[in-house]
């Protein structure tokens, strides 16, 4: 019985822990887009400038 809730508690952490990856690597994608859409505004910016 005692086996088997830690069982389920480590099955459940260890599913916890596969979300914040994968919710990770969604919000590093986002900041690399964004990033690059930053950049491109950035430098379109300076070329006007010059």
């Amino acid at each position: 019985m005692l086996i088997l809730k830690i069982k389920y508690r480590f099955r459940r952490v260890r599913y916890m822990l596969g979300n914040i990856v994968i919710y990770l690597n969604y919000v590093i994608l986002v900041a690399i887009i964004v990033g690059g859409i930053a950049l491109v505004v950035a430098s379109s910016k300076k070329h006007e400038h010059k």
